[in-house]
């Protein structure tokens, strides 16, 4: 389960780490030769990129789901976890098409994101446009620190 955390823009610069860019060429050269073993050895799932933003008034959740129509997406709350689930359908192909290369991605997906306490959950606004699902979470006013007097001597 992944927790909210907010990153600040110079935690989203990869190429900051003098090894960033050598592990990206890495593993983009390793994912094109797994285009050539079997597909048993190499099975990838689809699972939707997500972007959390935060303002003073919500929490913003965006996640690319291309080629998905709203009614392939469910969106629920349970306790302080906010759940992402969908599908992702194969195209049907015809018959006599040869494949020379399949890099799209399908199949079900589940995210699970814990809520910052300070969300009102029963609020929660969605949208699904374009290919993007964006969820508006707002933000309950913050409680004020109440101070405790102490008794005793």
């Amino acid at each position: 389960m992944a927790d909210i955390i907010r990153r600040t823009p110079r935690a989203l610069r990869r190429w900051d780490w003098p090894f960033g860019r050598m592990f990206e060429d890495l593993f983009e050269g390793l994912e094109n030769e797994f285009g050539r073993w079997p597909v048993h050895l190499t099975e990838r799932r689809f699972l939707p990129a997500i972007d959390v933003t935060e303002d003073d008034s919500a929490v913003t959740v965006t996640a690319e789901v291309a080629g998905m129509a709203k009614d392939d997406l469910e969106v629920t709350v349970e306790g302080d976890v906010l759940i992402l689930k969908g599908e992702k359908k194969e195209e049907e192909t015809k018959e006599g098409v040869d494949f020379h290369r399949v890099e799209r991605r399908y199949g079900q997906f589940e995210r699970r994101m814990r809520l910052p306490e300070y969300v009102n959950a029963e609020k929660i606004e969605a949208s699904c446009k374009d290919g993007v699902l964006k969820l508006r979470l707002p933000k309950e006013k913050a409680a004020k620190a109440k101070p405790i007097q102490i008794k005793g001597e």
